[in-house]
């Protein structure tokens, strides 16, 4: 209960069937605000969580230790200890806190072991407590979840890479998206191990082609395996929740009196970058313009009697995506002549920057997708001379990431330098070379 007349805070506690107690929670020794952390009420516990932290009751900690031992407390009141404890600033690598929320790695509570790796994760937490706590084959899959981020925080490592391998394959990571994503980070983050044992295990592995060199807009390109989807509508709604690189294909008949001719592609309005080629041959494009009207001019040649194809790149950037005008203005005309262009078009996803329905594993395995997107990189400086005599540096974009392959070079004082910046990502990355000291 509160004093409303002096803000003091009061906490009415009943021990084993004695008499109420009552107890000023501002002025509780760390005993009795420790007893409180067991209670069944979450806001007199998180109370005395937040007054145990801010007078920096210290003189707590021993009953906090007794309080994620004890077996038989609640959960709550073991979580509520061990983040007391962080509150506090006491766990620091091997002291007595240190090793009490280690041991808590192997409580029989889930969320115990769960909160345990948070708080290590951010103090102290090694390849051998990971391994010895076994916490990378928790049966609970939000603990498995955390010990798999926690991964991401230790120094790159050869043996966890490789002991990630196997734990990518586990059917109960095959079937959960999040701990999916969760291995892959932690594959990123430990990826020569992971790619060294891959590789041992794939000794015949090749990294496939980079989907951004796929010819999709060839006329004669195999698009068997692509989907369908009604067009003009936003890729939204007819059900793919994505933001990234999609292509459309549709393929229309072309009468005779207008093969050869002169012609105009009109898509309506583009959400949010495109590319459109007719037969191949590239008509128009419009870069980051979500609401102009596509209206392209096909030159004279290019349409041909019978089947043409038509493809359209087109590049999400957030929210709505995809060709999503009205089907007034959805359109091939030559002259007088008008073909609509509404109806099924054939599509397939290039690159995904952020999904809430298609998962990146969905055709592959993590280890698969990310041998794809991993495997070609270089992590060593590539330099040599050229024939000026100038020490070469080649610095590449890694692809998603917002990072280069480079972080630093070392070049002797006074000699010529020549820096190649290569770019193969889809958006645009500065490069600046400035004097120390100077804006």
């Amino acid at each position: 209960m509160r004093d409303k007349s002096h803000g003091r805070v009061w906490r009415i506690v009943h021990q084993d069937s004695k008499p109420y107690k009552v107890v000023r929670l501002d002025r509780g020794n760390s005993q009795e605000l420790v007893a409180i952390l067991t209670n069944d009420n979450m806001f007199w516990r998180i109370a005395a969580q937040r007054m145990l932290v801010e007078n920096k009751k210290e003189t707590a900690l021993p009953f906090l230790y007794k309080l994620v031992k004890d077996k038989s407390a609640n959960s709550f009141a073991a979580i509520h200890a061990l983040w007391t404890m962080d509150g506090l600033g006491a766990v620091k690598t091997g002291s007595e806190t240190f090793q009490v929320v280690v041991d808590a790695l192997k409580h029989s509570s889930p969320a115990v072991r769960k909160a345990a790796l948070q708080i290590l994760s951010q103090e102290g937490l090694t390849e051998q407590i990971i391994i010895e706590s076994n916490t990378l084959n928790d049966p609970d899959p939000n603990t498995r979840l955390a010990a798999l981020i926690a991964l991401t925080s230790l120094p790159a490592s050869e043996n966890i890479g490789a002991l990630l391998l196997p734990i990518s394959n586990d059917p109960t990571i095959k079937n959960d998206l999040w701990l999916q994503k969760a291995v892959y980070a932690a594959a990123a983050k430990h990826q020569s191990g992971f790619m060294s044992a891959f590789l041992k295990e794939n000794p015949n592995y090749k990294t496939p082609l980079d989907p951004a060199l796929f010819k999709r807009e060839q006329v004669d390109l195999d698009d068997a395996a692509w989907k369908q989807m009604p067009l003009p509508k936003a890729i939204e709604t007819n059900g793919v929740e994505m933001d990234g690189i999609i292509w459309f294909r549709k393929t229309i008949d072309i009468p005779e009196n207008l093969a050869g001719k002169k012609a105009m592609l009109s898509l309506g309005p583009i959400d949010d970058t495109d590319i459109a080629w007719v037969n191949g041959v590239k008509v128009g494009s419009t870069d980051k313009d979500w609401d102009t009207f596509r209206l392209y001019t096909i030159p004279a040649g290019v349409l041909k009697t019978g089947k043409n194809s038509i493809a359209v790149k087109v590049e999400d950037g957030g929210g709505r995506g995809g060709m999503y005008g009205k089907e007034i203005d959805f359109f091939l005309q030559s002259g007088t002549s008008k073909i609509s262009l509404v109806g099924d078009w054939k599509y397939d996803v290039e690159k995904i920057f952020r999904s809430s329905t298609i998962s990146p594993f969905q055709d592959a395995s993590v280890a698969e997708v990310f041998m794809k997107n991993y495997g070609s990189k270089s992590t060593h400086v590539e330099t040599t001379t050229s024939v000026a005599g100038a020490t070469i540096i080649k610095i590449k974009v890694i692809k998603n990431e917002m990072k280069y392959d480079l972080k630093s070079f070392t070049v002797e004082a006074g000699k010529p330098v020549e820096i190649i910046f290569e770019n193969p990502d889809f958006m645009q990355h500065n490069l600046l070379i400035i004097k120390p000291g100077t804006l």
